[in-house]
Formats: structure tokens, sequence, C-alpha cells
């Protein structure tokens, strides 16, 4: 598993729901199961949801170079916050 991961604590199935909404909405559905990878504008993360611990591992698998890491984990982290996934 890549070093490059993060933590969310607290994600329940209703989230992961509107997330996988959200997400089909915008054009790029997502395969069943409880870890996927989305890639978008050469970003590729894996997402990993563990319904019992009601927690969301999100690791960056790979990016271009000229788009730091904190920039990815900024957009991400905004995401969380605001509750889509």
């Amino acid at each position: 598993m890549p070093d490059n991961c993060k933590e969310y604590p607290g994600i329940t199935r209703e989230r992961i729901n509107k997330f996988r909404a959200e997400t089909e909405k915008s054009g790029q559905p997502l395969p069943p199961g409880d870890s996927f990878v989305i890639e978008k504008s050469g970003v590729k993360i894996s997402l990993e949801y563990s319904e019992a611990a009601q927690t969301l591992k999100v690791c960056i698998l790979e990016k271009p170079g000229f788009i730091p890491d904190s920039m990815v984990w900024t957009i991400i982290d905004d995401q969380m916050r605001r509750g889509a996934a």
C-alpha cells in the first residue's frame, strides 16, 4: 500500500452513498464495492471504505510531477469537510 495515504474517521455508509451518487452525476461512475480507484486530470487515488470501522482510507497512487501532493490533499480534505465523501 502506498505511503501517501490519509484515513478519515466517522464516515457513514450514507456519506459513501452520497459520494457515489455525486460522482456518478458528474459522469464518472464508480465500480461496485467499497474499494475503488478514481482517476481525473492525471491524478489517480484509491479509496477504501470500512463500514465496521467507519473509516475511509485515501491514497494518492499517481499524479503529474508538477502537481504537489499538498494540492491534491487540499482538494480531498475540502471534499471531506463539505461531506461529499
